[in-house]
């Protein structure tokens, strides 16, 4: 019976590995659930050093704007895992915010640096802003925390 028991339970945890889509917690601490809204960099590799902005247009990955509420940035790259919050109001106009650039540099640790302005209006966007210090493959993943757990 110990065993059956066992087996059950070992094949509920593996099932319930298969729908979380990322190696962070998919609740924060306050258990809020977290859902994907967009696919900022998926798995791409970035040749080189330096500051990179990268720019989320407040859309979802079905090119619809998203709602007001708290947010999470998630970077991944090369075994750095970072992922910082910020918030999103409604309004705004169209690509008001967008900072996109890359700035070559050698020298700088690789960090998350910030998602600014926080707050941002969904429609004006935000900015990503992080620093690669070698070449490997970098992910941005933009969550919204859900309140209730769902």
């Amino acid at each position: 019976m110990y065993r059956k028991a066992q087996s059950i339970f070992l094949f509920t945890l593996f099932v319930q590995s298969l729908s979380c889509s990322d190696k962070i917690n998919p609740t924060n601490p306050n258990g809020y659930m977290r859902l994907l809204v967009r696919k900022l960099v998926y798995d791409r590799f970035m040749e080189n050093p330096g500051t990179y902005v990268f720019y989320w247009d407040g859309k979802n990955d079905s090119g619809k704007y998203f709602q007001d509420g708290l947010y999470r940035c998630v970077m991944t790259y090369v075994g750095y895992e970072r992922e910082f919050f910020f918030n999103v109001k409604s309004g705004g106009k169209e690509d008001e915010n967008n900072k996109a650039k890359f700035e070559y540099d050698s020298t700088l640790p690789t960090e998350l640096i910030g998602v600014y302005p926080n707050p941002c209006k969904v429609k004006s966007g935000a900015n990503v802003e992080l620093s690669l210090r070698e070449p490997g493959r970098l992910t941005l993943l933009i969550y919204f925390d859900q309140a209730g757990g769902g």
